[in-house]
């Protein structure tokens, strides 16, 4: 007996060698077997990161359409899963032609029109757009690029990590779109291919001599994968026979012998009577003439299912949350199944049916819109993946009396503030408490709600309007869902009589314009409207209607330049009343300004011949203004300084420059006046020489004071207008009467 030696031989296929391995499809019941599938990898060596480009025809009868899958999954030996792979490291090439794919930001999700990708654990998930239409059609060519080769689509920054250990790896393809199929790929060590092999020793022990090298395996795959049967083909690269080894686990247990036990280059081995739906492990064990052997890693395929025929089985039908209006019916069955209910008020279910087209075992379907306290027919059914059905007999449930919603009461508004109220109410058993309100009967500012179930309900509203109606209606639900709503309610609120605080720091201050810059501070209050600031020349205006509207707003100042020449040399005076939203005023903060300006007049009124009393004038010449119009009244006076006889000038300090009546008194009682005069700041020239009029002041006039106004005094104007020093008893009869005056008129001689 031959003593064999096991050992690791490694055989020189450099690291740019692609091998590309082909494996027939397993397949679900009814489904097609893709053709022409590889998967050519960019390096096949163990715990590197390398590309996959995975290539398949579809059957003739197989699409794609809207929303259909196409799924990658790569065995357990890819331990490292798909870390990192995401739709921008996938290309999908249909005949050729570019998928589109989502890789926007946060994206992957298919669209209506483009793909997405999903990756969990080693699963790679291509999803169809979700727009109506077919995507792929039958015998369609289609490539599948994974790694940093998915440059046309996406950025391709990714790689899937090969298996740590060395050997024939699976990969299978499917989806539900229909077709499926098995990839087995080689990975080697560095780059190259690892097999097992058995070397005999020559008669009588030593070293073996001759052929040294076992066979190397390549192009390994199984084909022809139906229920019972699959077909194992490789290729070694010098003659040697053919063994697969296969079982339920890879301690295997069954065994077949291929080629009729030949030396063969292209090797077949035949397994039948396997079992439908089943995952096999397999080896393959080839021996040259000099019986060197070379064994496979652990390799796995799965058989194709057997048709199903049989339906589910349905159990454990119940109706359950029974209310007035509604039902949720439940049941059970053994596989995956549909959801579907019949209902109505008869076993012909008249009302329709309600389904669920998810594939579960435990199925739960909601009634809605039901009568209360009505008897309900149903049936119940389910449909497999296959599209097997089983339906359940008649069933039956009343729906519960209706009971009436909450009974609403005592509706109050209490705690009534300027700002806020709490409505309040009653309800005749626990319910939710709700209030819808707003200005209108539309409620438009919303709602405030509490879900607490209490018979005495509390909503307070906040943030509200002073001295306004608000509507509002209250509602309640009972645990039942049973809702009741009252009418429409209103209250006002309580009205705003606290006036803000007055502006601080409140100035007016003369510019060299000749306006007044009005400053000051606003308060702080928050309902703060405005400042309303009116001016006066009588006084400070006292309330908001009195003396003039000078401004009305929010800021914090403002330059006054309706100001004439009139309102100059005299005091200004403003108040500024801020006030709130509520139209409270403040009681005003006060603010004065004087515009001075000088008024020079240069008088001439020294008619030598025709004024008398010439001694007066250094002493006794007066200039006054009077209000135009009113001569009785003097608004300013002044003695008029001499410059030369005749002519003398006065200073007004306290006049504005406007129109007066401008007086001139030469003499105690003998003055002449000039009508609406118009002055302005500066100097102005009047000449009293010619113009004006002369009037006299009546009153106790005589030299002797005697503090009665009678003839004596009419006769000393008269002698003054006709130049005499003084009347009295001009007829020396010792009194001073009628005749006296008599002869004084009579010999009268007025000015010119």
């Amino acid at each position: 007996m031959q003593n064999l030696i096991k050992r690791k031989n490694v055989v020189g296929l450099i690291a740019v060698f692609v091998l590309t391995c082909l494996l027939t499809i397993y397949n679900q019941s009814n489904a097609s077997a893709l053709s022409a599938v590889s998967d050519t990898m960019s390096r096949q060596k163990v715990g590197v990161s390398a590309n996959h480009e995975i290539t398949f025809t579809l059957a003739a009868s197989t699409t794609v359409t809207a929303s259909e899958t196409i799924t990658v999954i790569f065995t357990s030996g890819f331990a490292s899963g798909l870390n990192g792979i995401d739709c921008s490291d996938v290309d999908l090439l249909d005949d050729g032609v570019q998928e589109n794919f989502n890789n926007e930001a946060g994206g992957c999700t298919p669209t209506a029109t483009e793909w997405g990708a999903a990756v969990s654990a080693r699963t790679l998930t291509l999803a169809a757009p979700s727009g109506a239409g077919t995507y792929i059609d039958g015998s369609s060519v289609v490539i599948l690029r994974i790694g940093t080769n998915a440059a046309e689509e996406g950025s391709g920054d990714e790689q899937i990590v090969n298996p740590a250990s060395s050997g024939s790896h699976l990969i299978y393809l499917g989806g539900t779109f229909g077709d499926s199929s098995t990839i087995a790929v080689a990975i080697l060590t560095e780059d190259q291919v690892n097999v097992e092999g058995s070397i005999a020793s020559p008669p009588g022990g030593g070293t073996p001599g001759g052929d040294t090298t076992p066979p190397i395996i390549s192009n390994l795959r199984v084909v022809n994968i139906l229920q019972t049967s699959a077909t194992v083909f490789w290729d070694t690269n010098e003659p040697a026979t053919s063994r697969v080894n296969y079982g339920l686990s890879n301690s295997y247990g069954l065994s077949t012998i291929g080629d009729g036990g030949l030396l063969v280059t292209s090797h077949r081995v035949d397994l039948t009577g396997l079992a439908a739906d089943t995952i096999y492990h397999f080896d393959v064990v080839t021996a040259d003439a000099s019986g060197h052997t070379t064994t496979t890693a652990d390799d796995i395929f799965r058989t194709l299912s057997g048709a199903d025929v049989t339906p589910p089985t349905i159990s454990n039908i119940r109706a359950v949350n029974i209310t007035e209006n509604s039902a949720d019916i439940l049941w059970d069955t053994n596989e995956p199944a549909t959801s579907k209910v019949e209902y109505g008020l008869t076993t012909s279910y008249e009302l329709g049916a309600v389904t669920l087209t998810d594939l579960v075992t435990s199925h739960s379907v909601p009634m809605l819109g039901l009568l209360p306290n009505t008897i309900y027919h149903f049936r119940v059914s389910s449909a497999d993946s296959s599209g097997n059905e089983a339906a359940s007999i008649d069933n039956t449930f009343t729906t519960a009396i209706a009971v009436p919603p909450p009974v609403i009461s005592n509706i109050q508004v209490i705690d009534i503030t300027l700002d806020s109220g709490t409505v309040t109410w009653q309800t005749d058993r626990a319910a939710t408490s709700r209030v819808r309100y707003g200005l209108t009967t539309s409620y438009e500012l919303g709602d405030i709600s509490s879900v607490a179930l209490v018979t005495a309900h509390s909503i307070p509203l906040t943030s509200l309007l002073p001295n306004t109606v608000y509507h509002f209606e209250v509602s309640s639900a009972d645990a039942s869902g049973r809702t009741a709503t009252s009418t429409d309610q209103n209250f006002t609120t309580l009205p705003d009589i606290t006036p803000p605080t007055n502006v601080s720091d409140f100035l007016a201050t003369v510019t060299p314009e000749k306006q007044i810059m009005l400053t000051w501070v606003n308060p702080t209050d928050p309902d703060f409207a405005g400042v309303l600031i009116r001016r006066s020349f009588t006084g400070y205006p006292a309330d908001p209607t009195d003396g003039d509207l000078v401004f009305n707003g929010l800021a914090d100042s403002f330059l006054d330049t309706n100001i004439t020449p009139a309102d100059y040399n005299r005091p200004i005076y403003y108040t500024a009343f801020a006030y709130d939203t509520s139209g409270n005023y403040a009681g005003g903060a006060i603010a004065q300004a004087t515009i001075e300006v000088e008024i020079t007049l240069d008088v001439k009124a020294w008619p030598e011949k025709r004024w008398p009393r010439t001694d007066h004038w250094q002493t006794r010449a007066v200039v006054d203004l009077r209000e135009v119009g009113a001569s009785s009244t003097v608004l300013a006076d002044g003695t008029v300084t001499t410059s030369s006889l005749g002519e003398g000038s006065v200073v007004f300090t306290d006049a504005a420059p406007q129109s007066y009546d401008v007086g001139f008194k030469g003499l105690s009682h003998l003055r002449k006046i000039l009508r609406n005069v118009s002055l302005t700041a500066g100097y102005v020239t009047l000449d009293f020489t010619d113009d004006g009029e002369f009037y006299l002041k009546a009153g106790d006039v005589h030299r002797s004071r005697d503090n009665l106004v009678n003839a004596l005094d009419l006769s000393t104007l008269l002698a003054v207008l006709s130049g005499a020093n003084e009347v009295s008893d001009l007829n020396q009869d010792t009194r001073v009467n009628s005749l006296d005056i008599n002869i004084l008129l009579a010999n009268l001689i007025f000015p010119s």
